[in-house]
């Protein structure tokens, strides 16, 4: 696969094999099994128009190492094991015995990224507001919007009022 800085769709190696895994994995949901057919006729079209490889990947594990393979700023990725803990009936489902994995990334680390980031200097709202449509309905559009910035903001200004006076 092409990763070179030059392949913007990189770790993929074309838009087609990116958009195939956004689709299958992110979009659909699809199954293991879902995504090997999806594979197998990828494959055959691929082969069917002059492809040597048919397809990117060559199984559903080669898809997945691919998308694991995605790093994009500094902010680790932890896991976290967890499983139910709850009641059970005398014949839990297997769901209620399985451990489970987690994973995901600091959101703090990820906004101070994105923070930093020149690609957001002149599209990010860094003071808290509130907007509304013609009809006088609340309109929620990103963080800055929303009630926790607003309650911040009053917070920092009662704060600081509190210090002056």
């Amino acid at each position: 696969m092409d990763t070179s800085s030059e392949n913007l769709w990189a770790p993929f190696e074309d838009r087609v094999a990116f958009d195939f895994a956004q689709y299958h994995y992110v979009e659909l949901q699809s199954s293991e099994g879902e995504i090997a057919k999806g594979l197998d006729l990828l494959c055959a079209m691929g082969i069917k128009y002059g492809s040597r490889n048919g397809s990117p990947w060559k199984s559903v594990k080669e898809l997945y190492a691919t998308i694991d393979s995605i790093q994009t700023g500094s902010a680790p990725w932890k896991t976290y094991k967890f499983r139910y803990t709850g009641p059970k009936p005398p014949t839990p489902p297997r769901w209620m015995d399985e451990e489970y994995e987690l994973n995901l990334r600091d959101i703090l680390k990820v906004f101070e990224e994105e923070l930093m980031s020149s690609e957001f200097k002149d599209d990010c709202d860094y003071a808290p507001y509130q907007e509304f449509d013609p009809q006088g309905d609340r309109v929620w559009s990103n963080l800055m919007s929303g009630d926790w910035a607003h309650r911040q903001a009053v917070r920092s200004s009662a704060s600081y009022c509190k210090q002056m006076y």
